[in-house]
């Protein structure tokens, strides 16, 4: 029986790998950008309180 409740809908473990690795994927490189932003976030404001300048000289 097909979506019975506590069975998984498609019991083929290639099929469901083939089907949801594209989502998964998604939201695991999301998950990483995400991450990747708040570091980035993170930087810029430390290096913004010590001084540091962007510039390339005296300045």
């Amino acid at each position: 029986m097909f979506g019975a409740p506590g069975e998984i809908r498609t019991p083929d473990r290639l099929v469901r790998s083939q089907v949801l690795y594209p989502a998964e994927l998604r939201a695991r490189l999301a998950g990483y950008y995400r991450g990747i932003w708040i570091i980035r976030q993170r930087l810029f404001q430390h290096l913004g309180s010590v001084g540091f300048s962007w510039g390339r000289g005296g300045g």
